[in-house]
């Protein structure tokens, strides 16, 4: 019975914790991000919005592979007056950021027991120092806030199908968005190991839908690389440059 009203009590958590991460997100953004159309949302996802429909663009390639979240977005704030569109795309992207942090919350129950940690490892994509400027905010960039989302996704094993099946949808949606996913791929195997029974789980096989969606989604994005290369500018770095600059910028400044 406790572990009912404590299974029970979860959406309820879940959609507290998503709306109030969402506002701190929007809030943090101040008045002139969110008055401000970024990057993509309004040139080429946009523009290509307009010139191709709503059907067409959704897995269109930009740079080399599918951005299906930015493009919903769009089509959402296409879809309403336009002058309200820098505010629709910024409130849209805080709330899928509060969405990622009430996730992150869920997911990580069975490894984080402890709900305090777990409530301060879900906002951290909100309370970043750097979060509100020109990173959050706009449909452009939440493929970074997707990869936080992601390796709890993958590893999660959902206590039903229907759980299953919501999940594959948010992975599906992520591995269109962002391809470095793929990094993450392996920790698809955790969710297939053998664990205590759980009440209400559908064994290993739960982990069928986000896997078999996750190389679909995969293989997808490795066919828009292959078959739309990145056109590279000239004295682009090369990959030993970018590796060293990762090291010595994110790695080493975060130490």
């Amino acid at each position: 019975m406790d572990l009912a009203r404590r299974v029970a009590g979860v959406p309820l958590v879940a959609v507290v914790v998503g709306l109030l991460t969402t506002a701190l997100a929007w809030y943090r953004l101040g008045p002139v991000p969110r008055n401000t159309v970024w990057a993509e949302d309004g040139g080429v996802f946009l523009r290509e919005r307009i010139a191709m429909g709503p059907v067409d663009t959704l897995l269109h390639p930009y740079a080399g592979y599918v951005h299906l979240l930015p493009r919903l977005i769009v089509d959402l704030g296409y879809a309403l007056p336009p002058e309200r569109y820098a505010q629709v795309v910024a409130l849209a992207a805080c709330t899928v950021v509060g969405g990622v942090c009430a996730l992150v919350f869920v997911l990580s129950r069975d490894v984080v027991r402890p709900w305090p940690l777990r409530l301060v490892l879900a906002a951290v994509p909100v309370v970043l120092p750097l979060a509100p400027y020109e990173i959050s905010g706009n449909a452009a960039n939440l493929h970074w806030f997707l990869l936080v989302l992601v390796p709890w996704v993958f590893t999660f094993r959902s206590r039903s199908w229907w759980g299953a099946g919501a999940l594959a949808v948010v992975a599906g949606v992520a591995v269109l968005t962002e391809p470095l996913t793929a990094l993450f791929a392996p920790l698809l195997l955790l969710a297939w190991t053998p664990r205590g029974r759980t009440p209400g789980a559908s064994g290993r096989w739960s982990a069928l839908p986000v896997t078999v969606v996750v190389v679909v989604a995969l293989a997808a994005q490795g066919v828009t690389a292959l078959t739309n290369p990145r056109a590279l500018a000239t004295g682009s770095p090369a990959v030993v440059d970018v590796l060293a600059g990762y090291l010595l910028r994110p790695v080493a400044g975060a130490w």
